[in-house]
């Protein structure tokens, strides 16, 4: 089921299991200016969902934002074989099976240009995210680059997320942190990020955050 975010953003979750715990991921749907719509992070999705999206518009991009996030990626293309498939740099040598259209670039382009801003993330060539910002409704767009468990979670999640020091807040995790190469190259890539002027936030893993996201953002990264 989708869940608006915003002006022209919509998420929805799926319980996905890491490690024998539902750790959970979200995918966000995005409308572009031409009226097209720009899938994050595909989860599996079933009739009902895909005829929630369909009745937003064509799907034209489906993106992989980084190196983990994939694994949905060749059904959604199958529901909608028109759009156009992006991945993360890397993700082309480490899926060679899914057939795509580009990597992922590093400024947005020409038909996300109004909605969809852009930022990779260097320095971690492990990971290789890019972030966005959908910019109708103020809304960073991450991957793992930040978690924000601060519900309840089992207690195996609960276990995990306390041995990458990821348990009650928005936060960066112990295992994330220890992606990054290159702290120069990542800290440059990051001051884009915080450049940006966003409210909220799309998490791909825990709660959305809805307002002080700018803020708060730059907190959990410190």
């Amino acid at each position: 089921m989708l869940e608006a975010l915003g002006e022209g953003l919509w998420t929805a979750w799926f319980p996905l299991k890491l490690l024998g715990t539902v750790f959970g991921t979200r995918m966000t749907v995005a409308r572009l200016p031409d009226g097209s719509l720009w899938v994050h992070s595909p989860i599996r999705c079933d009739d009902a969902l895909r005829a929630e999206i369909d009745a937003l518009g064509p799907v034209k991009h489906l993106v992989a934002p980084n190196m983990f996030h994939h694994l949905f990626l060749p059904k959604a293309k199958s529901h909608w074989p028109d759009a156009k498939v992006w991945l993360a740099p890397g993700l082309d040598q480490k899926r060679a099976d899914i057939t795509f259209d580009a990597l992922l670039p590093t400024e947005a382009p020409e038909d996300w240009q109004g909605a969809i801003d852009v930022a990779r993330l260097e320095g971690m060539p492990k990971v290789n995210e890019t972030v966005f910002l959908h910019r109708p409704s103020r809304t960073l767009v991450v991957t793992d680059v930040v978690f924000n468990f601060v519900e309840p979670v089992s207690f195996g999640l609960g276990l995990l997320l306390m041995m990458t020091g990821a348990k009650g807040k928005l936060t960066t995790s112990r295992l994330y942190r220890g992606s990054i190469k290159d702290r120069a190259a990542y800290d440059r890539s990051m001051q884009k990020v915080l450049g940006w002027d966003f409210d909220n936030i799309s998490v791909c893993h825990g709660a959305l955050v809805r307002g002080d996201g700018r803020r708060r953002f730059e907190a959990a990264i410190g």
